[in-house]
């Protein structure tokens, strides 16, 4: 259902001038443990994000080259594609023996090669074999874990480990595998949400987490929505496991959840353009608030257009 208006939705402006770019926030849609709140971009000249891709636009082995370091908390990624790749953390890659999960947005430029901290998405190789799924949806619980902990991956694997154990035919502790088991329920789920025309990303809210998630273009956004939202279904898929058929989310609480979102998107926004590193013609910032962990890019232009934003807390 659409929820009553919701008088926190509105506008963040990326810069302080009147060409800056800004994001517009629209009504939600409720049902029952999730809300999807879908966010437009105003105001953003594409032309500055024509050197930025998205990693799942490309074959991996081919375009991105993705080597195991010798250890599980470290890969090295190779841009082999004419662009500067966008790759948002916790995509799922393959990494010598186990499939990785990088624990920051990472921005690699044409030819370069970069050692990425990780995180280990299939411990044990979950049924014991070789499989390994590239790009795989990610829980946003995991995906808060995999950016909070960005010196080891124990935390994470707890959490894999909770999620597979809801599932009977899910072998092991590998998140592909409580993935494939819950598939055509999560794709179900997924379709109840309406993407709007010219949206750029969306807020993402479950009963207990805030993801948000924007995309330079409506096109970027088109590549991965679907993967988003099933990866975000698996949270509610979750709960209805749990049988807590009676946390139901709640328009009152998601409107808290939403300036709540809006604040951090900002604070995340205003310490990129403060305290951001300058690399690839980009500006990267990654903004802590106690449990709350927002990965921002910018373009390096003037005035600074968004290029990508992820945020789960």
């Amino acid at each position: 259902m659409k929820i009553p208006k919701i008088s926190t939705v509105g506008m963040v402006t990326v810069g302080h001038d009147g060409d800056a770019a800004s994001l517009e926030f629209s009504q939600p849609q409720i049902i029952q443990h999730l809300a999807f709140l879908p966010i437009r971009t105003s105001n953003v000249k594409e032309n500055l994000l024509e050197v930025f891709a998205l990693i799942e636009e490309f074959k991996l082995e081919h375009d991105i080259i993705v080597r195991d370091h010798g250890n599980y908390d470290t890969a090295v990624y190779e841009n082999k594609t004419n662009k500067t790749l966008i790759v948002p953390p916790a995509t799922h890659m393959k990494g010598g023996h186990q499939n990785r999960g990088n624990n920051e947005v990472e921005v690699i430029a044409d030819g370069d090669t970069v050692h990425v901290n990780v995180n280990c998405f299939e411990p044990s190789r979950g049924s014991g074999n070789d499989t390994f799924v590239e790009f795989d949806d990610v829980p946003p619980d995991v995906a808060r874990e995999t950016m909070k902990n960005t010196e080891g991956y124990n935390g994470t694997w707890n959490i894999i480990r909770d999620y597979t154990n809801l599932t009977k035919n899910a072998n092991g502790d590998a998140l592909s595998s409580y993935n494939s088991a819950t598939a055509e329920k999560r794709a179900k789920f997924a379709l109840n949400f309406e993407t709007m025309e010219g949206q750029t990303g969306a807020v993402i809210i479950t009963k207990d987490l805030t993801m948000v998630e924007i995309f330079p273009t409506p096109n970027t956004f088109n590549v991965y929505a679907q993967r988003v939202m099933r990866g975000k279904a698996a949270s509610l898929y979750h709960k209805l496991s749990e049988e807590k058929t009676g946390e139901l989310v709640m328009p009152s609480e998601v409107e808290e959840r939403v300036e709540k979102a809006i604040t951090a998107l900002q604070m995340g926004i205003d310490q990129t353009l403060h305290r951001g590193t300058k690399k690839n013609g980009a500006i990267i910032g990654r903004a802590r608030a106690g449990n709350k962990v927002m990965d921002i890019i910018l373009t390096d232009t003037e005035p600074p257009q968004l290029a990508y934003a992820f945020g789960v807390f």
